[in-house]
């Protein structure tokens, strides 16, 4: 199993994250993305190292995300 570290960066209406793995006592970087827009227009994406995108969910407009409101699936 390698090492890695996660770190975040929550804002108001955002959640920006990256993960690096330990190489040889060296950081790699091999994902970042972000959540935006939480409580207007929810839009979810998550990159590899080299920028090619993995992951990418838009929501509809107005749909809040937020822990305030009620979940839908």
């Amino acid at each position: 199993m390698a090492d890695a570290i996660l770190v975040l960066n929550a804002g108001s209406s955002s959640l920006k994250f990256s993960t690096f793995l330990v190489k040889d006592g060296k950081l790699e970087s091999s994902l970042r993305g972000q959540a935006e827009g939480l409580y207007t227009s929810p839009h979810f994406l998550a990159r590899d190292a080299a920028g090619k995108t993995l992951s990418e969910t838009r929501w509809k407009e107005g749909e809040a995300l937020g822990h305030d409101e009620e979940q839908r699936s």
